[in-house]
């Protein structure tokens, strides 16, 4: 049985059970990771909010320490409420610059709910601390509030200012959450404001999108523990082994499921309530659009059934393919030639004669000008590409993905039809991204059921069934359909467990 990940909890209790360490404690149970907690400050609260607090002394706080340390060092620290004092920070600092680890810091100054909690980080003599803890985080996670009142800022200042004048401080990444939006807001949004140095070879990661907002649709309830049940989600997930983008996204998603199977209190002031990611829909996953780009009034159109998904590079074995009664290709050439654009224009033409959709694999500069059916971008692609343009052009669109913050990007977009990969390890190229493996899938094709899907990397003949038994309608292929005198052979062993679609007049616009 594998050892699960331990973080640590450094923050104030809560006798009402839905923030500070029980928050932690619960997130830690949900998504399976140990938690073990030393506890900086002793709370009476409850739906009113904090009616006392008492700071545990230094030499208590030394000893929770020494304790754990004794059982190893956890993957990852989570700090919430620390108290404004001096004392503590002396403390505190010295600690944190020993651990080998990550840290994540919720920067809690206040109670959600009225109380005792305040903290003021204006102080000459804290706000040294305060740069130190700062450039010790690889992630903070304030909301708006939070954010002005750490940097001095006006409340209504701009999250982009906030950001910059955190960082400057020295914070790495900061998500400014929308915790503390007005119930009324229709859409909430969490801005990430990523450090471009902060892991910048990791995929998803920086370098595909260093400023983005996480969009989702708002609940409107008032519930207690949101932001500790968001940190603690990130602190797991990072233990556990996640990109940092892929991290927060499984953490708004643990917040925002927290909120919507929060615990009923009958003042109508709830108790976040973890649950395992598992349980969330689509509806709890957030979308990630750039920070320079507004939500799509229109999806892209619908793409055709995609079926059995060929990826081919030549003209000749398009043919093959299409004889073959193939339901969809891609058009993927790695190294274009001098013939390569007129090769291209037949290739169309001949995919619409036959009824079957073709895919021009990320060059939408000639979609747009040949008037392909659609394109296929990765997510780099999709940074750069004109989609309004493509859009507008009837053009069909396609994107891969690998993690969960891609299909947050891809969902982003409205595309025609999402792809997931790899399934398993590529036959036909190194990719840097690991495989997904059935559960995997199954659980992404179970979430995002309501959106036409595919996936690739890996699939022949001889596993095509397990793939099949996730519920996908379609697998794309690259090396087992390759062009050989056994391909007619083993198209018809994909064909016994994933049926010809019928083929009709393609639409185009």
């Amino acid at each position: 049985m594998t050892q699960p990940p331990l973080i640590w909890s450094l923050t104030a209790s809560d006798s009402s059970g839905g923030a500070g360490s029980a928050a932690d404690l619960r997130v830690a149970q949900a998504m399976g990771v140990d938690c073990a907690v030393i506890t900086l400050a002793i709370t009476a609260q409850n739906s009113a909010g904090v009616q006392a607090l008492t700071l545990v002394d230094t030499p208590m706080l030394e000893a929770q320490w020494q304790s754990l340390r004794q059982d190893g060092w956890p993957a990852v620290i989570r700090l919430g409420w620390l108290p404004a004092s001096v004392e503590c920070l002396r403390w505190l600092l010295p600690k944190l610059q020993a651990f080998p680890g990550q840290v994540v810091w919720d920067p809690v100054l206040s109670a959600s709910q009225g109380g005792v909690l305040q903290s003021c980080w204006q102080t000459p003599a804290l706000r040294q601390y305060l740069m130190a803890l700062l450039q010790r985080c690889r992630v903070i996670t304030p909301n708006r509030t939070e954010a002005c009142l750490l940097t001095g800022l006006p409340v209504a200042s701009n999250l982009a200012d906030c950001a910059a004048a955190l960082q400057a401080l020295g914070a790495q990444t900061v998500l400014i959450t929308g915790g503390d939006s007005p119930l009324d807001d229709d859409v909430l949004e969490d801005w990430c404001f990523s450090a471009a140095h902060d892991h910048n070879d990791e995929l998803p990661g920086p370098q595909l999108l260093p400023v983005f907002r996480f969009r989702h649709r708002h609940i409107a309830r008032q519930v207690h523990g949101t932001g500790c049940h968001l940190a603690a989600a990130l602190a797991c997930a990072l233990a556990q082994g996640h990109s940092l983008y892929d991290a927060l996204i499984q953490a708004v998603t643990m917040a925002r499921l927290a909120v919507r199977c929060a615990s009923h209190r009958s003042s109508g002031y709830d108790n976040a309530r973890a649950v395992p990611l598992e349980q969330a829909t689509a509806e709890d996953w957030p979308l990630v659009l750039p920070a320079d780009e507004e939500w799509p009034d229109n999806a892209f159109l619908p793409a055709a059934p995609l079926g059995l998904y060929g990826l081919v590079d030549n003209l000749l074995h398009l043919q093959q393919l299409l004889e073959l009664g193939i339901d969809s290709l891609q058009w993927r050439v790695k190294d274009p030639g001098p013939e390569y654009q007129a090769d291209t224009a037949r290739a169309i033409e001949l995919c619409r004669a036959a009824g079957v959709p073709l895919y021009l694999n990320d060059d939408w500069q000639l979609a747009l000008e040949l008037g392909a059916y659609g394109v296929h971008l990765g997510q780099e692609d999709v940074l750069t590409a004109d989609l309004p343009a493509l859009q507008r052009a009837g053009i069909r669109l396609g994107i891969s993905t690998h993690s969960d913050w891609e299909i947050a990007r891809a969902r982003g977009v409205q595309p025609s039809y999402i792809a997931f990969g790899p399934v398993f390890p590529p036959l036909s190229k190194q990719l840097r991204y690991p495989p997904l493996g059935i559960v995997q899938l199954s659980r992404w094709v179970s979430c995002f059921q309501n959106h036409p899907l595919t996936c690739i990397g890996g699939i022949t003949h001889q596993n095509v069934a397990q793939v099949l038994a996730t519920g996908i309608s379609s697998v794309a292929v690259v090396t087992d359909l390759r062009a050989d005198d056994a391909l007619a052979q083993r198209l018809m062993q994909f064909r016994r467990r994933l049926p010809a679609i019928r083929k009709e007049a393609l639409e185009m616009v």
